[in-house]
């Protein structure tokens, strides 16, 4: 309350100085250099790109300083800009890449957030978290922030990109910056001086890491990166279908990818969530686009070269093949661990091989109550088969020595609790297979 009435006040003193400072009152002749500088929250770099107004506008053109060895840098400087005793409010807007430094780890953090398992670590980042401007932080900003990563908006529709607040603020609350109004644009009623040096503050809005890039696009980092394999699969009645996997063991809360294909070639049809079960969200915002956000808030066990989800592709044509793919750029592969790391994935495309040693057929397909898996070893090896629902929950399953030859594996009725997809995944050796049953 007594920061709102401190705001009324300056209000009205500004706008009195302002009648004043256009009539003519008070003025010496003299002027002031005014310098604005504009600083990310978290690195303290530079942001690049930034428009603002002020009010009333300067006598002459802003010069940005970008001499490397000056303390200035990034800084924009007015020589003799303004009266001595104007009253000056100063207006930043930025407004570009909504999506500069916003991944799943940002939307991860934010929940956890808003459950109460860790605070965001600054006001500012609380700021950046308040992605629909409402000035509280809930689930509904996690819903935008999904449709902003899937592609669904392009901009956010209630906020800008960036936010500026004035860097001598000090938060009354910090650990929640919303119960005051902080000055986004601040005003400067005493330039006594005929050098004024001013900073602001800028905060990327959903980045609540400092991952964004303050100028154009997110800055680098050295993590290691994991290959996420999609596997190319072979055409039935018209439709690709595609594997999605790891090849090590991990535990994970949060993943993200995007795909690029021939639209001509290739249609999205669905995508199946396997092991990672529930959470998992996708969107094609333009033909030949996918991208997939999956988070959860418990950890999913992954075995390596379990089938993470599968991708349905209609083929548009009886010459359509899955050579187009690759991987996306709006999205980068990304996945959080149970351990709060990060971890980089690079797509990596492969080709259906036939198995070079084993053979396995399951039937019937689909099934009413049970099912038999046939196996036809090339010799005697450990065999594990899992049969796992649609989210990923394991219904049954059998561990055995697998002999050499023929061998049919009865599945049992109770391994498919239900109607609906269901998932084998077996393997003989060291030769892993997995596949898809249906209970009708």
């Amino acid at each position: 309350m007594v920061f709102q009435k401190n705001q009324i006040m300056k209000n009205v003193l500004y706008s009195l100085f302002l009648l004043l400072a256009y009539s003519g009152y008070g003025q010496s002749g003299d002027s002031i250099d005014l310098q604005v500088c504009i600083r990310q929250w978290c690195s303290g770099s530079p942001v690049a790109d930034v428009d603002f107004n002020f009010n009333p506008q300067p006598l002459v053109p802003a010069t940005l300083v970008t001499d490397p060895g000056s303390d200035a840098q990034g800084c924009w400087v007015f020589e003799s800009a303004f009266d001595t005793g104007t009253v000056v409010q100063i207006l930043p807007y930025k407004n570009d890449l909504h999506l500069n430094g916003v991944t799943v780890w940002d939307f991860w953090l934010v929940a956890r957030h808003i459950l109460g398992l860790e605070i965001l670590p600054s006001p500012y980042a609380m700021i950046a978290a308040d992605i629909n401007k409402s000035g509280t932080i809930t689930s509904f900003d996690l819903v935008e922030m999904r449709k902003l990563m899937l592609g669904v908006y392009s901009e956010l529709p209630n906020n800008t990109s960036w936010r500026f607040v004035d860097a001598n603020f000090a938060f009354p609350n910090p650990i929640n910056p919303f119960t005051t109004q902080f000055p986004e644009s601040p005003i400067i009623d005493e330039p006594a001086d005929t050098i004024y040096n001013f900073d602001l503050v800028a905060i990327k809005v959903g980045d609540v890491d400092c991952s964004a890039g303050p100028g154009a696009a997110p800055e680098g980092n050295d993590r290691f990166t994991e290959p996420l394999v999609i596997k190319k699969g072979t055409i039935q009645n018209g439709i690709f279908r595609l594997p999605v996997f790891l090849e090590k063991d991990t535990r994970l809360n949060a993943l993200q990818f995007s795909l690029h294909f021939d639209p001509e070639a290739l249609v999205i049809k669905d995508v199946i969530s396997a092991a990672l079960g529930e959470g998992l969200e996708w969107a094609s915002p333009q033909p030949g686009e996918l991208n997939l956000v999956w988070v959860h808030p418990d950890a999913k066990q992954i075995g390596p070269g379990q089938a993470l989800a599968y991708i349905e592709f209609q083929a548009e044509s009886v010459s359509s093949d899955c050579s187009s793919l690759q991987e996306g750029i709006r999205l980068k592969g990304l996945a959080v661990t149970d351990q709060m790391e990060q971890m980089d994935l690079h797509l990596e495309f492969t080709e259906v091989q036939p198995p070079s040693s084993n053979v396995v057929r399951a039937y019937p397909n689909p099934i009413t109550e049970g099912a038999t898996l046939e196996i036809r070893a090339a010799q005697a090896a450990p065999a594990t088969l899992e049969i796992r629902d649609a989210f990923g929950g394991l219904q049954w399953e059998k561990q055995w020595q697998a002999a050499k030859g023929f061998e049919p594996v009865v599945i049992p009725e109770e391994a498919f609790p239900q109607k609906g997809i269901y998932f084998y995944f077996i393997q003989v050796g060291n030769e892993r297979y997995s596949g898809q049953l249906i209970r009708i």
